[in-house]
């Protein structure tokens, strides 16, 4: 027992500064994991606000196209994304980010400024752009201190036909006893 821990005292005398090492080079790893983790998370938090704000721009656009006005329709935009926020600061839409347009049989925008149904919004917020680039917490020290991004939203009008239909008979009804419609079985046409 006692020669076995002489061994062991005498394997690990001179081996302290290895463990504060490891301990040294773990701790930033995690630490620089952790502020990855937080500056992606931060990324996506103001995308998702972005979209939201293109959205909204492109929904309320759309409703001025119903007469056919596409400055109305811009000016809607541009004042919807003003109300939006992204990063804790208002967002600004560029005029020249709102396109007007239709889309084909597969459901694809393409231009088109006579008389059309679809709006599509592009909401930046880049180097270029009066919202500026995104500004990172952690990642400048790994050398990114700016991320740009830019997000879409397309808006249409459709028509759709509607129809009404109402069922006095109660022949839809099989739940209801035929006492209770006003036309049975057994009446004659």
């Amino acid at each position: 027992g006692i020669m076995n821990l002489k061994k062991v005292k005498k394997c690990l005398s001179g081996r302290g500064g290895q463990a504060l090492v490891f301990l040294t080079v773990t701790a930033a790893g995690l630490l620089s994991l952790g502020a990855l983790a937080i500056d992606v998370g931060y990324i996506y938090m103001v995308r998702y606000q972005l979209q939201i704000a293109a959205d909204a721009s492109a929904l309320a656009g759309v409703r001025e196209l119903v007469n056919d006005d596409q400055a109305a329709a811009t000016v809607k935009a541009v004042q919807v994304a003003s109300l939006n926020f992204a990063a804790g600061q208002a967002l600004i839409l560029d005029p020249a980010g709102v396109e007007f347009g239709k889309l084909d049989d597969q459901g694809n925008f393409y231009l088109d400024s006579n008389h059309p149904n679809t709006i599509k919004v592009t909401l930046d917020k880049t180097t270029t752009s009066q919202n500026g680039a995104l500004t990172t917490f952690f990642a400048p020290l790994v050398g990114i201190d700016l991320v740009e991004l830019s997000v879409h939203s397309i808006a249409s009008l459709s028509d759709l036909d509607v129809v009404i239909v109402i069922d006095r008979s109660c022949s839809m009804d099989d739940d209801t006893p035929s006492r209770n419609c006003w036309w049975t079985p057994t009446d004659s046409c």
